[in-house]
């Protein structure tokens, strides 16, 4: 019996595992070097399964991969010295849940910080 009721439980938390949205946040701190705008781009995941692949693609999601970092089990991960241009923040977590974003860096936002 005893047996049973482990594989339920385990069955179940793996269940609560995939049912769960990722979730996450991102800062777009510019910086200014002669004429070029680059940016550096902080996220920050608040919820989701560790190991996270953090990338950077350019235009969408079948866009050219730009960055694109180790898997990691840290939450927090920061792309430096971005180049102007159109983007796609892709998070991918343990279980291949993916969330992401479309990010501008632009000179027009960088004069608005």
């Amino acid at each position: 019996m005893k047996t049973y009721i482990l594989f339920i439980l385990l069955n179940f938390s793996a269940i609560a595992a995939f049912s769960q949205v990722m979730k996450y946040d991102y800062k777009v701190e510019y910086n200014r070097e002669n004429t070029a705008v680059t940016a550096n781009i902080k996220v920050t995941v608040t919820n989701g399964i560790p190991e996270f692949t953090f990338y950077l693609l350019k235009d969408d999601f079948d866009g050219e991969v730009i960055m694109k970092s180790n898997p990691t089990a840290e939450f927090i991960y920061t792309f430096y010295n971005v180049p102007e241009g159109k983007y796609l923040l892709k998070i991918e977590d343990k279980y291949q849940r993916i969330a992401g974003n479309t990010i501008i860096i632009s000179k027009n936002e960088a004069d608005k910080q």
